[in-house]
This record gives structure tokens, sequence and C-alpha cells, in this order.
């Protein structure tokens, strides 16, 4: 997934996404195209190891989509 779309599924914005690579919390990317991209299950991995150390809104949004994730994929 490219970073503009990343950012618009977890709520944050592209910005924020390439601030937390730079600081290694999680890889990006770059395909033959140019285009940085991520994946969706490393970005999930990183944001629930950090979703209760962090309260800010933006965290907030992302728990709220990966919880939403987990219910409509079922058991």
């Amino acid at each position: 997934m490219t970073i503009p779309q990343a950012a618009r599924k977890f709520g944050l914005s592209p910005k924020t996404l390439r601030r937390l690579a730079r600081e290694s919390e999680f890889p990006i990317y770059t395909l033959g195209t140019g285009w940085t991209h991520v994946r969706v299950v490393e970005l999930e991995a990183y944001f629930r190891s950090t979703r209760i150390q962090s309260t800010s809104h933006a965290m907030t949004r992302v728990a709220e989509v990966i919880d939403a994730e987990q219910r409509t994929a079922g058991p």
C-alpha cells in the first residue's frame, strides 16, 4: 500500500508515517516505480505494540481501524 493510501486508511498524515519510518518503527519499501510502499501487516503490528502508550487522536483512530478489521475478519 502506498504511503498516502496507508495514511488515509489509518487516519494519519503521510508525513507522520514517513517520520515513524525514519525513526525505524517500521520499514518503507521502494518499488521499481519509485513509489514508496508499506505493508499493512507491519503497520498494524507496530500500532498494536504502541497503542496502549499513545493517547493521541491519530493513534485512537488507528486502534479503531484495527478493531473494526478484526471484527469483520471473524474467528
